[in-house]
């Protein structure tokens, strides 16, 4: 710590003055006499070795990264679905995630902490703490000696390069794991192995892993799972997400980005688990949890995460901010409604942190629209607009609120200036045909949401708005095309499989109206009311055979 005193320059990690190393010989991997709880030295350096947004100028070393800043979790487009680095996320989220985090191992275990080069070179830094003799061995990695495959970096520290001259080492330090490519792809999961043996499938580098180790890590169950199941809108998703939230063993960067996952997967499931989430010791669950508060009901944001207004941590104050904003007074008791004011003076001041940004100005608009104050908002939204005049979601924002005050043929011209910005924004596009839509141009509206579609094909909220435009239209064969080619792209997405199972049962449709209920079912099996749904189909003449649902709920062994 910074001694009193000292200029705050001077940081003195001596939480590690009294720790030792002790080789484990049973194990052959050293650990250490005194496990530090505090982290002092990760969140020191995690500062500028994390992907993070400023909250506040307000630092001193050592504190949680989370006091000061608003670190990412595992976000599609930053990290894999199995938590390796993709885009640049300097290294902090993947340490997280590594057993040696766990285990009390610090950066300048291996890194000079002036220079950040390992002390010695790189498998030697290795080998400080894994017996050679044990590790650096044919009989451990199956490779040439001295070959590549021999490397402890080049199997466990996978490289990701950024700006074509610059390899990053993943810190995550796993095990190579091709069987995970084989289930979720290149895209999802890669592996160390295919790095090298780029000739070879994926396929053929698992059979060679289990091979090696028979039943290795590849036998265990992987979050990585469960978290391409929430992007991906995969049946059961929520089940999965629930697993790993619950999971105490599970990193807490893992554990947060499961929970941020979960609002288009929510079911009466999900709540009890959200509760627990809350009060986690974690700090990034708890964050996670502020993330999902606006997909609940105001009456369930205040119930199960009211107190994260009061949490200790900067970072998660001020996430659960816009989540109450629009709570009406009645239903915020005064010592919350206090809390809400203070939360919103670390919010204004992490926004005015950053006051270069359109980003932070439209923040403010959103939350200032929640609380009524239109005008407020109106002036974020055009100081973002003269900052970035190139950020979209500035004039989306500005549109839908010049909608809530009746002024949609300006609106218009928001959205019509924003596809001159950019042509290809899905987003303005659906925003655009939904305001169409209330203004009875439908030929115009289908148009644009089609295209926004056409832009966003993964997205089954863009899809579901379009059916939904289509069937309204007249044009119930148009609308169940797109939902199906959608369902198959996101085969879990429940509101696409609801108007399935409702534009079929209008039609008269009533043998795939079922079929798509008990699809509904498999998705979200713990939703009561996808089983009712499902049995309101079901004939009514009695059946002496189990029903599909019957059959289906005895699958799942309830």
């Amino acid at each position: 710590m910074t001694p009193r005193g000292e200029p705050g320059l001077i940081v003195r990690f001596s939480e590690r003055r009294s720790r030792k190393w002790e080789m484990d010989r049973e194990r052959g991997i050293a650990r250490p006499t005194k496990f530090l709880e505090t982290r002092f030295e990760v969140e020191t350096c995690a500062r500028c070795h994390a992907r993070r947004g400023l909250l506040t100028e307000e630092y001193r070393p050592g504190r949680l990264l989370a006091e000061t800043h608003r670190p990412a979790l595992l976000d599609e487009g930053l990290y894999y679905a199995d938590g390796q680095m993709r885009d640049e996320v300097y290294n902090w989220g993947s340490f997280l995630q590594s057993r040696m985090y766990a285990k009390g191992v610090t950066c300048s275990d291996c890194h000079d902490a002036h220079d950040q080069k390992v002390k010695v070179s790189r498998d030697d830094v290795c080998s400080s703490c894994h017996q050679p003799e044990r590790f650096a061995t044919r009989a451990h990695h199956f490779h040439r000696e001295k070959g590549k495959g021999a490397s402890c970096v080049g199997c466990h520290m996978r490289t990701e390069t950024y700006m074509v001259v610059d390899p990053r080492h993943d810190h995550s330090f796993r095990v190579p794991r091709p069987d995970l490519t084989v289930t979720l792809g290149q895209a999802n999961a890669p592996n160390a192995c295919n790095d090298c043996h780029r000739d070879r499938s994926a396929k053929w580098a698992a059979q060679a892993v289990r091979r090696w180790y028979p039943g290795g890590q590849q036998e265990k169950p992987h979050w990585a799972t469960a978290l391409h199941a929430g992007r991906s809108f995969q049946p059961a998703a929520e089940g999965a997400l629930l697993r790993v939230i619950r999971d105490a063993s599970a990193p807490g960067i893992v554990r947060g980005t499961a929970v941020s996952l979960l609002p288009s997967h929510l079911g009466p499931g999900s709540l009890p688990a959200l509760e627990e989430a809350a009060r986690d010791r974690d700090p990034l669950v708890r964050l996670g949890v502020a993330t999902t508060l606006d997909a609940l009901p105001p009456k369930e944001r205040v119930r199960i995460a009211v107190h994260l207004l009061w949490d200790p941590v900067r970072a998660v104050r001020v996430e659960a901010v816009p989540a109450f904003a629009d709570v009406p007074d009645a239903e915020l008791a005064t010592e919350a409604r206090a809390a809400f004011d203070r939360s919103l003076d670390d919010f204004v001041l992490a926004q005015r942190s950053n006051a270069e940004r359109p980003e932070s100005h439209v923040n403010l608009g959103i939350v200032n629209v929640k609380r009524g104050r239109l005008e407020e908002a109106r002036r974020d939204y055009d100081a973002a607009l003269r900052l970035g005049p190139w950020f979209v979601p500035a004039y989306v924002n500005l549109a839908d609120l010049l909608r809530l005050q009746g002024r949609d043929d300006e609106g218009e011209r928001i959205l019509r200036d924003a596809l001159r910005v950019d042509p290809a924004s899905a987003s303005v596009h659906h925003a655009l045909g939904l305001l169409l839509v209330r203004r009875k141009r439908p030929g115009e509206a289908l148009a644009e949401l089609g295209r926004a579609v056409e832009l966003a094909p993964g997205s089954p909220e863009l899809a579901y708005g379009y059916a939904i435009g289509l069937h309204s239209a007249g044009r119930a064969e148009e609308a169940l095309a797109v939902l199906r080619a959608a369902q198959k792209r996101s085969p879990g997405a429940r509101g696409l499989l609801v108007a399935l199972v409702t534009i079929q049962r209008e039609r008269g449709a009533l043998r795939e109206a079922r079929a798509w209920a008990l699809k509904l079912v498999e998705a979200a099996p713990g939703d009561p009311s996808a089983r009712a749904l499902a049995a309101s189909l079901e004939p009514a003449e009695p059946e002496t055979r189990p029903s599909p649902v019957e059959k289906l709920q005895e699958r799942a062994g309830r």
